[in-house]
């Protein structure tokens, strides 16, 4: 009932964006978009509904460690969407993609687990788009933009690392369940074409602008995701 609740929560938070979530990126134009802008100071009734919905899941996240300008991302499996709650309560939502071999929690399987997790380690800091990552390290190897929406068959690990820590014991933390030793992260991709659609191998692919603006974004705070 628990993940019922929280998938129903998430659809709900959908439906009451405001922003035209983006199709697969083409290029490499970010897919980043604010959710909704406040600046008036006056809400409509769905951006104040929205907004109770984001505080209660800010709250959740509090009481899993996130500090108070934490930031928060929902990802979506069902949509192979993410967005992402700021301390200012302004929702942004992303292109991605998850697992093409489905959810799952079990080392070698190859598949995106489900449930609360927290970014422990970044790394990439600096380097340029296209950097090419291999076991975390970069490789000196660097992809031109013109390849990073290609056919391709091996999939890289490439500009940017978040790598997620599992935070419920049984569930995504432990032996041959664990999150963090199954080296699941956020990371660019050299097949942004595949962005909106299962095609990864367990972890959370991003086109390459919008892991650099993620990533710099939360470098100096908390950050904690909850995949659903």
């Amino acid at each position: 009932m628990g993940i019922i609740k929280s998938i129903l929560v998430t659809l709900s938070i959908i439906l009451l964006t405001s922003v035209e979530l983006m199709a697969a990126p083409k290029g490499s134009k970010s897919t980043a978009r604010v959710c909704y802008n406040t600046s008036s100071g006056t809400k409509t009734p769905a951006e104040d509904s929205q907004s109770k919905e984001i505080k209660g899941w800010r709250t959740a996240a509090k009481k899993r460690g996130m500090s108070s300008n934490g930031y928060l991302a929902l990802i979506m499996t069902s949509t192979q969407r993410m967005i992402v709650l700021p301390p200012d309560g302004k929702p942004i939502s992303y292109v991605i993609s998850t697992s093409k071999f489905g959810i799952g929690n079990k080392q070698n399987s190859n598949m995106t687990p489900l449930g609360w997790h927290r970014v422990n380690e970044r790394i990439g800091h600096g380097r340029p788009v296209g950097a090419v990552f291999s076991s975390r390290a970069f490789t000196g190897k660097v992809i031109p933009r013109s390849q990073l929406n290609r056919a391709a068959s091996e999939d890289m690990v490439l500009t940017r690392i978040m790598w997620l820590e599992g935070l419920e014991q049984g569930k995504n933390s432990g032996k041959g369940i664990d999150s963090h030793e199954r080296c699941i992260y956020l990371h660019g991709t050299n097949q942004e074409q595949l962005l909106g659609q299962p095609a990864s191998h367990g972890c959370i692919r991003m086109s390459n602008d919008d892991v650099i603006e993620l990533f710099e974004l939360t470098m100096n705070s908390d950050f904690y995701c909850v995949i659903l």
